[in-house]
């Protein structure tokens, strides 16, 4: 029986706060993982779960989690348990007839605001996914920490949360959601926790056997710490599934500090943050033969591939934080003091797919004032990423949101993105007064050429959209 999480990202797209969408992303594993993890029989787990035995009241109480998203089974929808009784709406999944809740330490977002049990769901296992680290855990309900900070029944689910690991000396917040005795949980990792060494490692590896042996290392030790005794394993969305089949290792969030978009920004010392949507070029294609471990262990190195950033000449004061690494769609947003940074990131991202898989990435960069919704940036994302494939792939596509109003999207081609770079800082530099309406005539003339490879005006967009990025 497959049992298909669609209209994934509608789900994740829903949000309107950064936090809010990583929880979004984290409470979709956990749905996932719950199904796969209390079957009769379960066999693999992708975007959908391949399994049998699966009980109808969990599919029914995962539809109403999951919402806006849906999930069907042989192409029939589940249709979920209906809204809580309440007044207000959620911020975060647009419901109305939620519940108020009165505590604050829980919400991201602002004091007393109106929560549902799936948005609150997202939030909790946000909060611990924020983390310096996280570990993504299948556990019995007798293996959870003791001692919950809050405990909210969900007709056959239960979630739980534990503030600050409820004092154990490597958790941190730290959630789950259980179904009978079978827990998907989302533990927090302290600080001190988290090898020191880790980002830097991740950052002078080069070819994608080293990302993997520092990542698995890394996840190694961390699990160890945090729950001795269990073995690690790389995503929670891949992968074959089974009993003891435990710990997932997101990667180390920004400094060791819970992220949303504006302590993000300020990490760089900025008011900007930059959205990024990378899609590998036919990516099913290129993996379809390649066991299910070695497919698991490329989206997990991936991810650190984002989290590292640029060379480490070239870093210049750059954080990031993944959304999601799937391979074929991949999400993360970062801060820099330029959108340089970011753009040389993508150019060993894509250095990265080719030596893996042979393959190539095409991807959409948004650059924005952190006081815009993301859900207004996701969705822009998701725009420049389709236009890079238009383009014929291998390419990024780069808008840059002034205001809530969306520029002209500029793209070139990733074999040309150095010298648009370096025509886009000459340009940044030198400051021609451009009259509107010439500027495909007059940049290429003031600037000797301009690379056109998907058309003058895309190309000319993204070297005006780049140049007030490079200096934030």
């Amino acid at each position: 029986m497959e049992i298909r999480f669609a209209g994934a990202h509608r789900f994740l797209d829903a949000s309107l706060h950064f936090v809010d969408l990583r929880g979004r992303n984290m409470l979709l594993n956990a749905a996932r993982w719950l199904v796969a993890f209390t079957a009769a029989e379960a066999r693999t787990v992708h975007v959908h779960v391949d399994a049998e035995g699966v009980d109808g009241g969990l599919l029914k109480e995962v539809a109403y989690l999951v919402y806006p998203a849906r999930v069907e089974v042989g192409g029939a929808a589940v249709e979920g348990l209906g809204c809580a009784e309440g007044g207000g709406v959620c911020s975060l999944c647009g419901r109305s007839g939620v519940v108020t809740l009165g505590e604050d330490w829980f919400t991201h977002v602002t004091r007393g605001e109106a929560l549902d049990a799936p948005c609150l769901a997202a939030r909790l296992l946000g909060r611990a996914a924020n983390k310096p680290a996280f570990l993504f855990t299948l556990l019995e309900r007798k293996n959870l920490p003791k001692g919950p900070s809050w405990v909210l029944p969900m007709g056959v689910l239960t979630l739980y949360f534990w503030r600050h690991g409820g004092g154990g000396n490597c958790l941190e917040d730290s959630a789950a959601l259980c179904f009978h005795d079978r827990c998907v949980a989302v533990l927090g990792v302290r600080r001190e926790c988290v090898e020191a060494g880790y980002l830097e490692k991740m950052r002078q590896a080069e070819r994608f056997e080293e990302v993997a042996a520092v990542r698995e290392e890394f996840l190694r030790k961390t699990a160890e710490k945090v729950v001795p005794g269990l073995e690690p394993v790389y995503q929670p969305r891949g992968g074959s599934v089974g009993e003891g089949f435990v710990p997932h290792l997101s990667g180390v969030n920004a400094v060791g500090r819970e992220v949303d978009t504006e302590v993000l920004a300020s990490l760089a010392g900025t008011n900007v943050v930059f959205l990024v949507r990378v899609d590998g070029d036919k990516f099913g294609e290129r993996t379809k033969h390649l066991p299910e471990e070695v497919v698991a262990q490329f989206k997990s190195a991936v991810a650190g591939v984002f989290e590292a950033g640029p060379l480490a000449a070239e870093r210049a004061r750059y954080h990031a934080a993944v959304i999601y690494a799937g391979g074929d769609e991949n999400m993360f947003v970062a801060s820099a003091r330029g959108v340089d940074a970011v753009l040389k990131t993508l150019m060993k991202a894509r250095e990265f797919f080719k030596q893996a898989l042979g393959g190539t990435i095409s991807a959409g960069v948004v650059g924005l004032r952190y006081k815009l919704p993301m859900y207004h940036a996701v969705y822009h994302a998701n725009r420049a990423a389709e236009e890079a494939k238009e383009a014929g792939r291998d390419a990024v596509a780069l808008i840059y949101l002034k205001s809530i109003l969306a520029e002209e999207v500029g793209i070139v081609k990733f074999e040309f993105l150095e010298e648009a770079l370096r025509l886009a800082r000459r340009y940044a530099d030198e400051r021609p007064p451009l009259e509107a309406g010439c500027l495909q005539q007059a940049l290429p003339r003031l600037l000797g050429h301009v690379p056109a490879a998907t058309g003058l005006d895309r190309s000319v967009a993204f070297i005006l959209n780049t140049a007030p990025l490079l200096e934030l």
